[in-house]
């Protein structure tokens, strides 16, 4: 039987994900695709611990190299050398709901205008930290328009109708939103499905989460002046920031309990919001504070950085 669909794995320092990732693969009800493994230069076991297990798979698995340290270079790879026309992208720390291949497959052979097709992200968590945040996550993604739904962990494209419109390698991270967001100027046709889902794994340690918000307010800034796509939602934490540093001058215990406060009342309406256990209300708020300040600061510095790299974008 033909393959109907190649599904791309993005990998770096993988290894204590990637067996789980494949073995949601391996469970599929649509059982008739490829994986192709972009890998950037690993320094761990994660291509020893596929490659020990390949005859144990069912589906054809296929390696290539990035080594550049960009995801919209990975993701440009496997467009390019999967053999099929539609190509599915799963990140190596995401797992696959059962009936993920089919329902991407469903969605383009019900429309056959459409070019790119999202779905749920599930968050899962490691211990209490990850779990708050992903009472976060959970939320923001409910509360998202179907454009800011769809996450690079879990989507799907026609590549037939891409008219040559391949990843903006310039951009490192919102490369997802970017790519969308210049199909969808050029009217192609995109969508997202509840029913195509993935669990993804959530940043585990508060160090490891601030580092990944700090990138992406950076890089969201860098899209909504590039692409002329904004939220007012997206620069909150920057005017917080600046709020608590005018009220200092004032009241310094004011100034410097704003963004608690502020972040408190979020997890307050997360919890409430999901019917959590209060439980998870301090994780919950230490994730907020996290995001709040640093998106915020990620903010200020992609203000900054922007006008000198814009051209560099195009």
């Amino acid at each position: 039987m033909k393959t109907k669909i190649s599904v791309v794995i993005l990998t770096y320092n993988s290894a204590g994900s990637i067996e789980k990732c494949l073995k949601s693969l391996e469970n599929q009800t649509n059982k008739n695709f490829e994986v192709l493994i972009v890998d950037d230069d690993s320094t761990d076991n994660t291509l020893g611990l596929i490659k020990r297990n390949l005859e144990n798979y069912y589906f054809k698995i296929k390696f290539f190299r990035n080594g550049a340290h960009n995801i919209s270079r990975g993701r440009n790879i496997g467009i390019k050398n999967a053999e099929t026309r539609y190509v599915a992208f799963l990140d190596s720390d995401a797992y696959a709901d059962e009936n993920w291949v089919e329902n991407i497959l469903l969605n383009f052979n019900r429309d056959k205008e459409l070019v790119l097709v999202g779905g749920r992200e599930i968050p899962i968590y490691t211990n209490n930290f990850s779990k708050g945040n992903s009472l976060n996550d959970l939320t923001i993604n409910k509360l998202a328009s179907n454009f800011w739904a769809i996450k690079g962990c879990n989507f799907a494209i026609d590549k037939d109708k891409l008219d040559g419109n391949i990843f903006n390698e310039k951009f490192i991270h919102n490369e997802e939103a970017e790519f969308i967001e210049r199909l969808n100027k050029k009217g192609k046709k995109y969508k997202f499905d509840k029913e195509i889902k993935v669990h993804h794994e959530t940043r585990s340690t508060p160090a490891k989460f601030i580092k990944q918000i700090y990138k992406y307010g950076i890089w969201r800034v860098f899209f909504s002046f590039y692409s002329n796509k904004s939220r007012l939602v997206d620069f909150y934490p920057s005017v917080l920031i600046i709020l608590s540093i005018i009220l200092m001058f004032n009241n310094f215990l004011i100034g410097l309990l704003l963004i608690p406060i502020f972040s408190l009342v979020q997890s307050i309406f997360v919890i409430i919001y999901n019917k959590s256990s209060l439980n998870f209300l301090p994780y919950s708020f230490l994730g907020w504070l996290i995001k709040n300040i640093g998106w915020g600061v990620g903010i200020f510095v992609g203000l900054i950085k922007y006008p000198f790299i814009k051209e560099n974008l195009k």
